[in-house]
């Protein structure tokens, strides 16, 4: 499939892959000094950016150019090449190389930066929201309730549980 990579998209990548580089692979954001990007719809099926996404670990957030219920969210690496079809409702930043996916409305899983399902479980319990890994660590929320509240479980990227 192609796209259109305006000129910006270009400096936003060089910039980012500088910074990646030179802070060890640490994600820095700003929002007053990053650049501003965007993917043109080519034709009716493309793909597209929506104007608040960013870089994080070599990848960045993708839509499938459709609102609503049809809206699905994939990624693209940072030279514009599409890394992961637009096919989840939606989706987290990648970090430390992992992303939290949503397949369903109340379940989802980690990916890799392939897209192969890496963490599905937690306990035995399928995840329903997946926070950012940060040090090897992640805040999840299974879809196991106790007294009605989701259990909180941090978890560190071996998926050993810490806390509960």
């Amino acid at each position: 499939m192609k796209f259109i990579i305006k000129k910006s998209m270009i400096y936003l990548v060089i910039i980012s892959s500088v910074l990646n580089i030179s802070c060890a692979n640490k994600n820095i954001t700003s929002n007053a000094n990053q650049p501003k990007y965007s993917l043109e719809l080519i034709k009716e099926d493309g793909y597209a950016i929506e104007s608040n996404a960013y870089i994080y670990d070599g990848m960045m957030r993708i839509t499938n150019g459709k609102e609503g219920n049809e809206k699905r969210y994939g990624y693209m690496d940072i030279l514009g090449k599409v890394a992961i079809e637009p096919i989840y409702l939606n989706t987290v930043s990648f970090s430390e190389g992992l992303a939290f996916v949503k397949v369903e409305s109340e379940k989802g899983y980690y990916i890799n930066k392939e897209g192969d399902v890496l963490i599905e479980k937690v306990d035995g319990e399928s995840l329903g929201v997946g926070d950012l890994f940060r040090s090897g660590y992640a805040v999840v929320y299974s879809q196991a309730e106790i007294n009605g509240v989701p259990d909180i479980i941090v978890i560190n990227d071996k998926v050993e549980v810490l806390f509960s």
